[in-house]
């Protein structure tokens, strides 16, 4: 048996992913003996899993936490954000860079040397191929012969985090590869290279990294929002998140993996969810860079969003705006100038000064005008569109 598109789509690429994945992931699978319904399954689903659909090749995350991580081969300056997660299966840290290199080189002559270029991991036919020599370095074959979903998983992932999200993939693909109608099983073949085992034409180039938010930093997300509530405001948006919302949750997991030394998201998730002391570390951590968090997820855009809701028919009054009293304030300062220069002390001020004042306080009235009438018209546009 052999990979297809549907499969694929099944265990969440798009359309577009799952061509380019399709051809370099058969032959690896292949290669590996991956090749019956319910190794395919069970791989599929995990690697799904883990790489969000077959989207992530590169760990967002800077890789600042792994800098001389001594147990992942990080004993040089720099080793942390040089050697973050590559590949689907996210190969971390020099140690193991070097060893997935030694191992895939033991089998093909033409393999990259990972340790001195680890960015080359993430291509996407060496992500598919380390991907399947991990899976065949723990021997998860026998797991998925003998039907132990659990047991795969935790050869993979060391844990079970995320472990309904597999089995909602597993149970999807399985519906796909156990059709009578699937393909026959590939015959076993041993090529010197991998260019001569998947045609050199069949590999797509690597893809850009993208800009939704990781899976892994989804994942980790809950267990924050429990620690410090006010961070589901931030994120009520789901899955579907705006590029500030991006960028701070890339924060907050940044400050909570600091705060306790934590490696990546999953071992930050399971620190807070058997250590309170950590857990309450982790909430300071967040509490310390709040105001980046509201600086990031919002600004101007966000501050107007905040002034709409005063406008609604059911709203409090106007009056309990904030932004109304900071406008108010920002106004009468230049407004009381304004009344000295012209009326009180109209002597005391030459031509010059005058006009400086005069342009300032224009500048303050441009401003506030400006967000204002910004946040009016949004209003407007979304009543407009509401009433079509």
């Amino acid at each position: 048996m052999t990979i297809t598109t549907e499969a694929l789509r099944a265990v969440g690429a798009t359309a577009a992913r799952a061509a380019e994945v399709l051809e370099p992931l058969k032959a690896a699978c292949a290669f590996y003996g991956i090749d019956t319904p319910e190794r395919l399954s069970m791989f599929l689903a995990q690697v799904g899993h883990e790489s969000g659909g077959f989207r992530y090749t590169t760990e967002l995350a800077s890789g600042e936490a792994y800098e001389g991580r001594k147990n992942l081969g990080n004993t040089q300056p720099g080793d942390g954000p040089k050697f973050r997660g590559h590949g689907f299966l996210q190969t971390t840290g020099r140690a193991n860079h070097v060893a997935v290199r030694d191992r895939l080189r033991a089998r093909f002559a033409d393999v990259p040397d990972f340790e001195a270029e680890p960015e080359r991991l993430a291509e996407l036919q060496w992500a598919c191929l380390s991907a399947a020599d991990y899976w065949d370095m723990r021997n998860i074959n026998a797991a998925a012969d003998a039907g132990d979903f659990e047991r795969v998983t935790r050869l993979i992932n060391g844990g079970l985090n995320g472990f309904e999200d597999r089995k909602q993939r597993w149970e999807r693909v399985k519906a796909v590869l156990l059709q009578p109608e699937a393909a026959p099983t590939a015959a076993p073949v041993q090529p010197s290279t991998f260019a001569a085992f998947v045609a050199e034409d069949t590999i797509p180039p690597p893809t850009p990294k993208e800009a939704p938010m990781a899976p892994f930093i989804m994942a980790a997300l809950p267990a924050l929002i429990d620690l410090v509530p006010k961070l589901g405001a931030m994120f009520s948006s789901g899955s579907a998140m705006s590029e500030r919302n991006i960028k701070a949750a890339e924060l907050v997991i940044s400050a909570a993996k600091d705060a306790i030394g934590a490696t990546n998201e999953q071992d930050l998730v399971q620190k807070i969810a058997s250590d309170p002391a950590m857990a309450e570390t982790v909430r300071k951590g967040i509490e310390a860079v709040w105001y980046e968090l509201q600086e990031v997820g919002g600004g101007i855009t966000a501050a107007r969003e905040a002034a709409d809701k005063y406008l609604a028919p059911d709203a409090k009054g106007f009056h309990h705006n904030p932004a109304f009293w900071i406008s108010i304030l920002l106004l009468a300062m230049p407004i009381m100038l304004l009344v000295d220069v012209f009326y009180v002390h109209p002597d005391g001020y030459d031509t010059n000064l005058r006009t400086q004042i005069v342009t300032g306080v224009l500048m303050v009235i441009s401003i506030v005008g400006g967000f204002w009438l910004g946040s009016s018209m949004g209003s407007q546009k979304k009543t407009d569109a509401l009433t079509k």
